[in-house]
């Protein structure tokens, strides 16, 4: 069974009293509008306004979370629990005031759009307490699920999915050095030590990773031989013939620095 929710990009249309439980007292009410909010904030945007688009979101994430509570307690006490494989996964995330942004709005390819839960549960336990820093992309999701159910899809898969049921058995190895994404506008990479983010005519950012988590400090500038040798990778990753896996980056643009 395979359900499409809208999840955040449908109408935000909680219960007010789910966003309210967010805000504090001296916080100003939150607003009651239920249309997706989607644009660029000025540099002198009210925070009070943020933070109230904050809270209906908050609102919006705790009616979700709600509703997959109830499924979830209708799954154990289901006979389908013990044979059933239950995968949650988002198809992007939601700016949220980072880098000026509130919403989809130019599909900047930062964190906070590029980053997305995914949790999995399988009805064994396996992998119940493991979390990993691999860095991981949707054609992996075939994979797994192809993986765990014994079959055999090589001839329908990306050559560069990898199933991740061995991270969920506590492998700890990496399983790529890179993770390659791309816009309309502009492309990104990321590795275990570097994100790259080259928007379609304009400089490149640099970020270190894990450390900035929020790609707050651009530091291209201080590291001109790493943002060289990242947008050698992505010229060469969309040169790459489909069929063949791409070479392994330099040492260097996957070492993190302390």
């Amino acid at each position: 069974l395979w359900v499409h929710a809208r999840g955040m990009a449908g109408l935000w249309d909680a219960p007010f009293e789910l966003r309210h439980q967010f805000a504090d007292e001296q916080d100003p009410m939150p607003p009651d509008f239920a249309a997706v909010p989607n644009r660029r904030l000025a540099e002198d945007y009210d925070p009070d306004e943020l933070l109230g688009i904050t809270h209906a979101y908050a609102g919006q994430v705790a009616l979700l979370d709600s509703c997959l509570g109830a499924l979830l307690e209708q799954l154990d006490h289901s006979p389908l629990a013990a044979t059933t494989q239950l995968t949650v996964v988002a198809a992007r995330g939601f700016p949220l005031g980072e880098h000026l942004r509130v919403g989809p709005c130019d599909n900047a390819l930062y964190n906070e759009t590029i980053q997305m839960p995914w949790v999995m549960r399988f009805p064994d336990g396996l992998g119940k307490l493991v979390r990993s820093q691999a860095l991981v992309g949707p054609s992996d999701l075939p994979s797994t699920l192809l993986d765990w159910l014994e079959l055999d899809g090589s001839n329908l898969l990306s050559p560069e999915a990898v199933s991740l049921l061995p991270i969920a058995r506590g492998r700890s190895e990496p399983i790529r050095d890179c993770v390659y994404t791309a816009s309309d506008e502009e492309r990104s990479i990321r590795t275990p030590a570097w994100f790259l983010r080259q928007p379609d005519g304009g400089p490149a950012e640099l970020y270190a990773k894990p450390s900035d988590r929020w790609e707050v400090n651009e530091v291209s500038k201080l590291c001109e031989d790493i943002v060289t040798g990242l947008k050698r990778a992505l010229a060469g990753f969309e040169q790459i013939d489909e069929a063949r896996k791409l070479p392994p980056l330099d040492e260097f643009l996957t070492t993190v620095v302390d």
